[in-house]
């Protein structure tokens, strides 16, 4: 039987990535823009034990990325464990976000990856009619995050190796 879980704004989790490798992630908000998925902020913080964190510490800590994810699937699958809540700070800069709609990149079924100047973007907790359309990615647009909802083994991979492991638009 799956142990039921109550997520809530602030929590804290713990990623075991490899033999006593940890990293950490909170759940910063929901998004209504990406069917009122799980936005996280992953910290740049690592462990090599799981005794005693200082979760104080590891929120004050940098931020490696955002993104999307049902937290739920991530613990169900053993990938993290809630492991405290931190207040998120009432000065919070929403993340941007950018996608691309897949509707115009389906041929017979597939998704088509290739470069294109259809990109929107959006700041985290905004409604879904309020993407902007910002065309080809500048140096600027670049660094916004993807804005999918990613697979819970795609944040570990993420978090292992810096990237993605997935085909994207450029």
């Amino acid at each position: 039987m799956i142990k039921r879980i109550r997520i809530i704004q602030g929590d804290v989790f713990r990623a075991n990535l490899e033999k006593g490798r940890f990293k950490y992630l909170q759940f910063v908000m929901l998004d209504p823009a990406q069917l009122n998925s799980q936005v996280i902020r992953v910290f740049n913080y690592e462990e090599y034990s799981n005794e005693n964190t200082d979760l104080l510490k590891v929120a004050k800590s940098e931020i490696e990325f955002y993104a999307h994810v049902f937290l739920k699937w991530g613990v169900q699958m053993g990938l993290w464990e809630k492991v405290g809540n931190v207040p998120i700070e009432s000065d919070l800069v929403q993340p941007i976000f950018r996608t691309v709609p897949l509707d115009k990149h389906i041929e017979k079924g597939q998704i088509t990856f290739c470069k294109t100047d259809d990109w929107l973007a959006w700041q985290a907790g905004q409604s879904f009619d309020d993407r902007k359309p910002i065309g080809n990615l500048s140096e600027e647009t670049e660094k916004y995050f993807l804005g999918s909802i990613m697979a819970p083994h795609d944040i570990i991979e993420r978090m292992k190796s810096g990237s993605y492991n997935q085909p994207y638009f450029t």
